[in-house]
């Protein structure tokens, strides 16, 4: 980061830090993932509580310190508060965000990535479902992350999907033909229905109106985000909980 800088970005996540101050995860279009200190931002009318807050996009002007770069000022962008009046849509919404400071490397520039969230985030504030949006988006950033699984073929056989429900693993590359799947200890079940919805979102330039069944298919690909991020990831634990109703009950 250079001395001081104005920079454009969304914030991904905060977390409370020393007495009254924030650290904000944000994530920028020219630097990558970057963390830097709002001083304050938890004391009673500070200006700038509002731009600590995750979704908070805009202009951020930062100054360097020794060690971290410090908010300072900042001019809002497009605001995204229609999503937080919806309380299931704000869930989804934070585990998308999640997953993308979870996979995001301090420092690495990623524009297609930045461009990418960018996108979903005004397609949800044009009522476009937020589970098709995350849906969509997801699919398209285990592309652009080179992490893309084969979603209908297994590697091995190359036999093409039959089972449902179907065995998928990760480490392995997708899915997996039945009589393969011992070798994987990160295997997973998941309906033939999901890997077919998305393998189609990746053909897609953008999330549909309608996808059948989008809570257990959104369960089943925030599974396979979890996995590849290798750590908690409370905010898409709740969405994936909340998807839950939607699976038939015995």
């Amino acid at each position: 980061m250079n001395e001081s800088n104005t920079i454009q970005g969304i914030v991904l996540k905060r977390r409370d830090f020393m007495e009254s101050d924030r650290m904000i995860t944000l994530f920028t279009k020219q630097e990558g993932v970057i963390e830097i200190i709002a001083k304050g931002a938890r004391k009673a009318g500070s200006k700038l509580a509002a731009a600590s807050e995750p979704l908070f996009t805009g202009s951020f002007y930062i100054a360097k310190g020794k060690k971290n770069g410090y908010l300072t000022q900042f001019e809002p962008g497009v605001s995204y508060s229609k999503l937080r009046q919806d309380y299931d849509i704000l869930t989804h919404t934070f585990s998308l965000l999640e997953i993308f400071s979870a996979v995001s490397i301090p420092g690495s520039i990623a524009p297609k990535c930045y461009d990418l969230l960018e996108e979903a985030l005004n397609l949800l504030i044009e009522n476009i479902p937020v589970l098709n949006v995350n849906l969509w988006t997801c699919v398209h950033l285990l592309e652009l992350e080179g992490i893309s699984p084969s979603w209908i073929q297994c590697i091995s056989s190359k036999n093409i999907l039959s089972e449902d429900p179907a065995w998928f693993s990760t480490s392995f590359g997708g899915y997996i033909s039945r009589g393969y799947e011992k070798e994987y200890k990160d295997r997973m079940v998941i309906p033939a229905k999901a890997l077919i919805t998305f393998f189609k979102l990746g053909k897609e330039n953008s999330p549909p109106q309608k996808i059948k069944d989008a809570e257990i298919c959104w369960y089943y690909l925030a599974q396979i985000w979890k996995t590849h991020a290798h750590k908690r990831m409370p905010a898409t634990e709740s969405s994936m909980n909340a998807c839950k109703k939607a699976f038939p009950h015995p």
